[in-house]
């Protein structure tokens, strides 16, 4: 089992990979607020007011593909980019993670037209 911990994690530990995915949560966050700020209030599929709740619920599955794509850029960042990653990158990865799954989820909508 130490083995397959390994060549999940590579070289870090838990508790760091659980900082990172701290770090880019808020960067998700922040990137999901910040947009929902140009929503229109009086479309039919949004509410009057900001809710919290709607916003997670209505883009729960892109922050699920973050999470994912989040997972590969912290285990994959040093071959990548040839650096550690950091919290400030995590923060970073985190916030375009979220504009990545959208792009991921425009294109499988796209081929399925």
């Amino acid at each position: 089992m130490d083995k397959f911990y390994s060549l999940m994690l590579g070289d870090t530990d838990f508790p760091t990979y659980a900082a990172y995915f701290a770090f880019a949560l808020i960067g998700a966050v922040i990137s999901l607020y910040i947009k929902s700020l140009k929503r229109d209030p009086s479309s039919p599929n949004t509410p009057r007011s900001f809710k919290w709740s709607f916003l997670v619920q209505d883009n729960l599955m892109r922050l699920f593909a973050g999470f994912l794509l989040s997972f590969v850029a912290f285990r994959f960042g040093t071959a990548f980019v040839g650096e550690e990653v950091t919290v400030f990158s995590a923060l970073l990865i985190g916030a375009t993670t979220d504009r990545l799954a959208g792009l991921f989820e425009a294109l499988q909508n796209n081929a399925r037209k």
